[in-house]
């Protein structure tokens, strides 16, 4: 059984995720916008993969400063790297074996 929705009310959601996703442009955040926004009847879902909490709250809070916006559901997952946290040790590797190099040679 297919349920029928007014075309205004298609409208309406359409209209409200394009403001999200102004929302999130306006704030200087364009790479937000890859998150699958969907919008019936005032209700938000957010789905998708944020590098960070603090991304993820940032969309679900902005998203309730939004008009039209009833509730938010959030689908988000935060999927951290690591890289942020082992490249400044590959930077440092190079200084690291200069100096194991000179402590030896000194030794």
């Amino acid at each position: 059984m297919t349920t029928f929705v007014p075309h205004d009310f298609l409208f309406a959601d359409r209209q409200l995720e394009r403001r999200l996703v102004n929302y999130f442009v306006r704030h200087g955040r364009p790479d937000l916008c890859r998150l699958r926004i969907r919008a019936q009847g005032g209700r938000v879902r957010f789905r998708g993969h944020l590098s960070s909490v603090a991304d993820r709250d940032f969309v679900l809070q902005g998203a309730r400063r939004v008009a039209g916006v009833i509730d938010v559901e959030d689908e988000i997952r935060v999927s951290q790297s690591i890289e942020p946290v082992v490249a400044p040790v590959y930077e440092q590797a190079p200084l690291l074996a200069r100096q194991h190099e000179t402590a030896r040679l000194i030794a």
